[in-house]
């Protein structure tokens, strides 16, 4: 019997993190309209992403513990995917504003 987290369920929780940041999330997202350097595409696409962000994150979650309980390896894989392609979001939309 396990006793306490394992690294993969730690691993899950630092990747749902960014939910917490949510409220700021919404408090940002309407002055992506102030910034003269984005485009009206890139302005929607920021928000809609921002007030989005935690449902996929915690949908993507649970998917990839589903997944780790039938396949270990391809679990710790889809989470490893999903850190750099969050993460790898998060820097294009900071490099952009």
């Amino acid at each position: 019997m396990q006793q306490g987290f394992s690294k993969f369920s730690w691993a899950l929780a630092l990747f749902c993190v960014p939910s917490a940041l949510w409220p700021l999330a919404l408090l940002v997202s309407p002055k992506f309209s102030d910034n003269p350097n984005l485009t009206s595409s890139q302005i929607d696409w920021f928000s809609i992403a921002f007030w989005i962000y935690p449902l996929v994150l915690f949908a993507l979650a649970g998917i990839f513990y589903k997944v780790y309980q039938n396949n270990k390896n391809l679990g710790r894989g889809l989470l490893a995917v999903g850190f750099v392609g969050f993460y790898g979001l998060v820097s294009y939309i900071f490099k952009t504003v």
